[in-house]
């Protein structure tokens, strides 16, 4: 996923997927093969639109950590209904964090979805278009002028929670109106309750989905 001379790009959510993400990158800098660069970046908003608050305990910790990091207010079309569905506002997300990485001239943005993610990603998928794929780990845009990468594939919710907490960073509270009922939670909370009698549930289903791919 990462080579020698990229420029990296960490989307920044605020939760602990990314915060880990960013602080872990930092970490493999001084001993990787690779060299590289990275920047942070945070967009402000939700489906309520880019015109929220920000927290900004975020940025004091962007500073401590001593990385390049910009925060900007989500791009949202003129004619964008609001609050908007998951699906446009992750659109209007995904739009707006391409415009930055290719204003800063980052060939790679990093995402923190973790296993749990991918596996909740398939489950989606067979219920809403009958299919067992979940997200890719890299993908290239623009005939290949970005690339994203997924670097937390393999890596558990339950570690990533205990790594942030022990880190103690600065976690935003999610308050979009839209996230106690999306599609996403719903299938959160069907997880959880699967693995009360399936202990290794998301690690099975991200192992069937690698054999699959083969």
């Amino acid at each position: 996923m990462i080579e020698d001379g990229d420029r990296i790009l960490v989307g920044v959510s605020g939760g602990k997927d990314s915060t880990s993400l960013l602080d872990l990158l930092k970490y493999r800098l001084a001993y990787s093969h690779e060299k590289y660069e990275i920047a942070a970046v945070h967009i402000v908003g939700d489906a309520r639109g880019g015109d929220i608050e920000f927290y900004k305990p975020l940025e004091q910790w962007f500073i401590n950590e001593g990385v390049q990091y910009h925060i900007r207010k989500l791009h949202v079309p003129e004619n964008e209904n609001l609050p908007m569905n998951c699906e446009r506002c992750r659109w209007n997300r995904k739009k707006t964090i391409f415009e930055i990485a290719d204003e800063l001239k980052c060939n790679k943005i990093a995402l923190g979805h973790n296993r749990d993610d991918f596996a909740q990603t398939a489950l989606m998928n067979m219920f809403m278009h009958g299919v067992f794929e979940s997200m890719p780990f890299v993908a290239n845009y623009f005939d290949g002028r970005f690339f994203l990468i997924r670097p937390l594939a393999y890596v558990g919710n339950k570690y990533l929670e205990s790594y942030a907490r022990q880190m103690n960073f600065p976690i935003i509270p999610n308050e979009c109106p839209a996230a106690d009922f999306s599609k996403r939670q719903s299938t959160r909370d069907l997880m959880k309750i699967i693995e009360k009698d399936f202990k290794y549930a998301s690690r099975n289903i991200m192992k069937a989905l690698l054999e699959n791919k083969d």
